[in-house]
């Protein structure tokens, strides 16, 4: 199988494939094995009203938050474990009614995926 011109460096994938308004979702869990190169590249970028879908993140979905990046969430559980229960931004976010949050349990976001 010739793999030639399918792949792809991390900005120009970004570039072609995250769009203001698109649907992404990330996996890690928590603070650990979260795509953060793509996370900062998506905010470098300006990438606005991004619906995310996460079942357990912590730091992205709380960078590309607080860059301004994210309308809506569906998440299971958004903190970084024993470092912060809960993320700063995404729970200020969604205190003050500036992103949408579908609460879903970590059993139900598996059963989703």
């Amino acid at each position: 199988m010739d793999l030639k011109g399918k792949v792809l460096g991390l900005s120009e994938a970004v570039e072609r494939y995250v769009h203001d308004g698109a649907l992404i979702s990330f996996g890690g869990f928590s603070a650990t094995q979260c795509p953060m190169a793509a996370v900062h590249e998506i905010i470098r970028r300006r990438i606005k009203n991004l619906h995310v879908v996460a079942a357990s993140n912590g730091q992205a979905v709380d960078e590309l938050i607080g860059g301004g990046c994210v309308e809506g969430i569906e998440i299971a559980y958004g903190g970084n474990g024993r470092f912060a229960s809960t993320c700063i931004r995404f729970r200020r976010a969604a205190e003050r009614g500036e992103i949408k949050v579908e609460d879903y349990s970590n059993y139900q976001m598996t059963l989703r995926f």
